[in-house]
């Protein structure tokens, strides 16, 4: 998990993602095509919630939210968890990124807004299975 300084840059992105792979993957192209970037990182429901709860609480929230569907509730947690972040962001502005390796999964399909709807205006659904993902977002 790595975790850069608030005060750096107003361009923030919190990562909520339990496989650090997939962590490194996308911290790397987001530094490189977007310099000065300050990105922080999670790997589990309490921890991304925290984050989240203190960057409302400075006045500070993120531009874009980059969550896996399904995570730990905790760090001692082997059950995971879909969605956390619905009905939890407080603003608006919020770009929330969904990312999963099942995209068929009947709970991801169940709250992907359709295309072109007011539910889809601040939030996009990637499966992790599409060739250019990481480019995606």
């Amino acid at each position: 998990m790595s975790t850069s300084s608030i005060e750096s840059s107003t361009d923030r992105i919190l990562i909520v993602e339990n496989e650090p792979g997939t962590v490194q993957n996308l911290e790397h192209k987001l530094r490189r095509d977007i310099p000065g970037i300050v990105i922080e990182s999670d790997s589990n429901v309490v921890g991304g919630q925290k984050k989240l709860n203190e960057a409302f609480d400075h006045n500070r929230p993120y531009d874009v939210v980059i969550l896996d569907f399904r995570l730990p509730h905790d760090p001692k947690s082997p059950v995971e968890v879909a969605n956390f972040s619905l009905g939890f962001l407080r603003n608006s502005e919020t770009l929330i990124i969904h990312m999963t390796a099942w995209p068929n999964d009947p709970d991801f399909k169940r709250v992907r807004p359709a295309p072109n709807t007011p539910a889809a205006a601040h939030r996009l659904y990637f499966g992790k299975d599409e060739y250019d993902w990481a480019e995606k977002v």
